[in-house]
């Protein structure tokens, strides 16, 4: 048992005062945290390049060795970063990479869930750009083209946040857009569309003078053929390069071919950009 004496009339009991007081009586001084440290990830994470090309080192400094350049989407695990760098997984060994060109969203858009059922919807922007990456790349370098007010876009795939729709044009390209510029978009209800918006009005079709033989294109993936001319629906069939079809009629607006088949009794469409003339290339 221990007996605290104190001597004169102030009295300072310990625990009184604000430091806290350590080994021996003194007070514990507050720990220095190290900007520099690397603090680990546990578990690790993944996070993707989001610039066109960032250099791998070395050493968590610009002036580290160069191992390679990582280019924009490449995936890789992150298991320790400080305020600069992160720590990062290549090819079995640790690197350095500067954390403000990395992120944790995935934009290869390889997390995207894929709807039930394209859904058509309609733009309601003055403009929106169409990326060919989930991502808003202040650079513009993602952007294919541009969406004008009242656009139908096919969404085939919503990211689960619910910010971002892939879709497929008619010639079968897949592009990104901000969900927040769509038709029946809900602020904090990411929810994947229950029902198809309206779609555009029928096709209209000009006949050919007399009928046209015609020929697959070389496409990767073959060429798609519909039972009518819209993309909403399945293709019935998948024409390989240099397949022959003949052509009976044209889309006013030029976009698709009423075609037959050899081997199948009806009339299915093909867009007009798939087929060539002149036989197999």
């Amino acid at each position: 048992t221990c007996l605290a004496l104190y001597a004169g009339g102030n009295e300072e009991k310990p625990g009184d005062g604000d430091e806290t007081p350590g080994e021996n009586g003194q007070p514990e001084t507050p720990p220095v945290t190290d900007p520099n440290a690397f603090v680990p990830i546990t578990p690790s994470e993944y996070v993707y390049v989001a610039t066109d090309a960032l250099n791998l080192r070395t050493e968590p400094s610009t002036n580290g060795k160069v191992v390679t350049k990582l280019y924009f989407g490449t995936k890789l695990e992150r298991v320790a970063k400080n305020q600069e760098w992160s720590v990062v997984i290549y090819n079995g060994a640790q690197y350095y990479l500067n954390s403000a060109y990395l992120t944790t969203e995935d934009v290869t858009g390889s997390d995207f869930i894929a709807l039930d059922q394209p859904v058509v919807k309609t733009v309601t922007a003055a403009s929106l750009k169409k990326r060919t990456s989930p991502w808003m790349d202040e650079t513009n370098e993602n952007v294919a083209g541009y969406l004008t007010k009242g656009a139908t876009v096919t969404c085939v795939a919503i990211s689960p946040d619910g910010a971002w729709y892939r879709i497929q044009e008619a010639d079968g390209q897949y592009y990104y857009v901000g969900a927040r510029y769509l038709s029946g978009y809900v602020p904090g209800q990411p929810s994947v569309p229950e029902q198809n918006e309206p779609t555009q009005p029928a096709v209209a079709f000009t006949a050919l003078t007399e009928p046209v033989l015609m020929y697959a294109i070389n496409k990767t993936g073959g060429v798609r053929v519909y039972a009518s001319p819209d993309v909403l629906t399945p293709a019935v069939a998948t024409l390989t390069t240099g397949s022959p079809v003949v052509c009976t009629a044209i889309s006013t607006d030029q976009t698709w071919y009423k075609v037959t088949l050899p081997d199948q009794a009806g009339e299915f469409y093909i867009h007009v950009s798939d087929l060539q003339t002149g036989g197999k290339s």
